[in-house]
């Protein structure tokens, strides 16, 4: 049965939402930290890259961030060789799978089998690959996701508290008119959702920057630049003590504090960046 929301646009976007929202009800915590097969082959793509494991080029016209379709494009073979790496994996009980679905030929649906991210991170692990930038940044997203959908749940407890006990109409399925009610409210709720994570990026502008992940290309910029900068004032970024050195003056000209083991880090890095 079909119902008719409005227009054909609206009614695609609601049998959509209806396929998604079976996917979810069938993975544990609604999806959240979890991938699936295609999307982390894509993550584990994208980390790669970001941490020059790849000798793919910068896509014409990128902007600079990971959400770029063009990454994607980009990093097509390699996306489409860790899927396959991910598939084996599956079907040899290598890697567990939180929901694993199969078609009539037995083989495994990419795009609605799911895996918990600790267990695609600890699966990486085991076969020599810590990760980066990309797999952290991936984390930290999901946990600003699961934040606001606790905020939501909290939401909805209240309201029912409100009707003393008696969960509102618009979150009963039903009738057509129910159903049609209740995807216009978790539209609009989704559509708050939305602005809520809006907000919270615009309120961590500045900080978001800081943390977005750095290609190989912009780091080896970046320690490039620094190698020049000691040079320029007589110091030998290698030097036994430079560290302890870098931290005061960072502090003296910028009065911020750096760890002298993150710099010290950093210096390690420059000898590889002049190859």
């Amino acid at each position: 049965m079909t119902f008719d929301i409005g227009d054909e646009e609206q009614n695609h976007e609601y049998i959509m939402w209806e396929h998604e929202k079976q996917d979810l009800v069938a993975i544990p915590n609604w999806g959240i930290y979890h991938l699936n097969i295609r999307q982390a082959a894509e993550l584990i793509a994208l980390d790669m890259w970001y941490s020059g494991e790849s000798d793919i080029s910068e896509p014409e016209g990128w902007d600079g961030t990971e959400y770029d379709p063009k990454l994607i494009v980009a990093l097509a073979k390699h996306v489409q060789e860790f899927e396959v790496r991910l598939l084996n994996a599956v079907e040899l009980e290598r890697l567990k799978t939180a929901k694993i679905q199969r078609n009539l030929d037995e083989k495994i649906l990419p795009h609605e089998t799911y895996i918990e991210f600790c267990e695609l991170r600890g699966w990486l692990y085991q076969r020599g690959y810590d990760g980066g930038d990309i797999l952290n940044h991936w984390m930290f997203t999901e946990s600003d996701i699961d934040a606001l959908v606790s905020r939501k749940v909290n939401h909805l407890r209240a309201v029912i508290k409100e009707n003393k006990g008696i969960i509102p109409r618009v979150f009963i399925s039903g009738s057509s008119d129910n159903l049609q009610e209740m995807y216009k409210k978790i539209a609009f709720d989704n559509q708050l959702l939305k602005n809520e994570i809006q907000q919270l990026k615009e309120s961590q502008s500045h900080q978001t920057k800081l943390n977005n992940p750095v290609s190989a290309k912009a780091r080896k910029s970046f320690l490039l630049i620094i190698e020049a900068l000691c040079k320029k004032n007589n110091l030998d970024s290698q030097e036994r003590g430079m560290a302890g050195n870098i931290q005061k003056i960072v502090e003296s000209q910028t009065g911020q504090k750096i760890d002298d083991d993150t710099i010290r880090s950093i210096l390690k890095q420059i000898p590889d960046a002049l190859e």
